[in-house]
C-alpha cells in the first residue's frame, strides 16, 4: 500500500522495529505517542504483533477509531500527563510528531527547549526501546513543522547514550517533496534535506542492551 508521503518509509519501519524486538525482548507494554490517525496506517499491524501485551496510545486529538484498536487511550501529551510515569512502558514509538512541537499551531520562542523536553520524556517513559521518526535537515514550514537539524540529533543521541540507550539513525531521501521515490542515504547526504525538496526522513531506533 502506498500513502503518497513519508508514511511509505515510516510505516514499514515501525512495523519491522516492533516485529524484531517485541518477542525477543519480552515486551509487556508499548506506548504510541501521537497516535491520531494510526488506525489507517500502522496500528492494526502493531496490534497483531503485540497481541497479549498492553498497547497504549496518546495524542492531543481524540481518535475513536484508533481507540478501538489499542487497550488504553490517553488524550494529552507526554510532557504534561502525570499518568505517564517513569519507565511505565517497555517501548515507546513516536512517528512524525516531534517536528511539530513548539511550531504548530504557531512558532514558540522556546520551541527548541520544548522539543528537547519531549525527547527526554520519551526516554524517561521507556524501559527498553524508543522508535522515533521526523523530517531531517534544514528549514521549517510556517505553523507546521521544523526539521530536526544534525546538531539537534547529535544532542538527542548524547542524551540517549547517557540514559543507557544504544542505537543509530537511518535516513531516507525523496527528491520530490515528501513523495519519494525514497532511497536510503548516509548522514552526510541526509544533511541536504530541507523542508521541501529534497525531503529527508530520519528514523531513530534506540534500545537498552
Amino acid at each position: 500500500m502506498s500513502y503518497g508521503n513519508e508514511r511509505d518509509v515510516e510505516v514499514p519501519a515501525v512495523i519491522d522495529f516492533v516485529a524484531r524486538h517485541a518477542s525477543k525482548s519480552a515486551w509487556r507494554s508499548l506506548l504510541d505517542v501521537g497516535a491520531h490517525g494510526s488506525h489507517a496506517t500502522y496500528a492494526p499491524a502493531v496490534r497483531e504483533l503485540v497481541s497479549g501485551q498492553r498497547y497504549s496510545a496518546i495524542d492531543k486529538i481524540y481518535d475513536p477509531l484508533t481507540q478501538t484498536i489499542v487497550d488504553e487511550w490517553v488524550t494529552g501529551d507526554v510532557v504534561t500527563r502525570n499518568v505517564l510515569d517513569t519507565g511505565r512502558f517497555d517501548a515507546v514509538t513516536c512517528i512524525s510528531v516531534i517536528e511539530h512541537v513548539g511550531i504548530k499551531p504557531w512558532r514558540s520562542d522556546t520551541w527548541r527547549e520544548e522539543r528537547l523536553l519531549m525527547f527526554f520524556s520519551l526516554l524517561r517513559i521507556a524501559r527498553a526501546a524508543v522508535f522515533l521518526t521526523a523530517p531531517f535537515g534544514k528549514g521549517f514550514v510556517t505553523n507546521e513543522y521544523q526539521c530536526v537539524s544534525p546538531e539537534e540529533l547529535a544532542t538527542w543521541q548524547t542524551i540517549a547514550h547517557l540514559m543507557g540507550f544504544e542505537g543509530t539513525a537511518r535516513y531516507y531521501l525523496g527528491d520530490n517533496p515528501q513523495y519519494g521515490p525514497w532511497r536510503e542515504v548516509e548522514h552526510v547526504e541526509a544533511c541536504r534535506g530541507v523542508a521541501g525538496s529534497p525531503f529527508c526522513v530520519m528514523i531513530l531506533e534506540l534500545v537498552k542492551p
